[in-house]
């Protein structure tokens, strides 16, 4: 899904990135309500995209794997 993504997610390291890194890409999977936990406890303000699909999380969502791409 293009477009999904948290806001300033790289400055001053997020505690919940990256877990593993490539030449292109950092990478972390989170518990999907753990995310939710963060979000809602104001630590980053997720974009558009990310708020719709966080707005359909329950306890038996699966892990969400997030990716997002180095700046060259």
């Amino acid at each position: 899904m293009s477009g999904v993504g948290l806001i300033d997610d790289i400055l001053g390291g997020p505690t919940i990135w990256p877990r593993w890194i490539s030449e292109d890409y950092y990478f972390n999977a989170i518990e999907a309500y753990q995310l939710l936990e963060i979000i809602n406890a104001g630590e980053y303000e997720p974009a558009t995209l990310l708020k719709d699909l966080l707005s359909g999380i329950n306890e038996d969502t699966n892990q969400l794997l997030i990716m997002c791409r180095k700046k060259m």
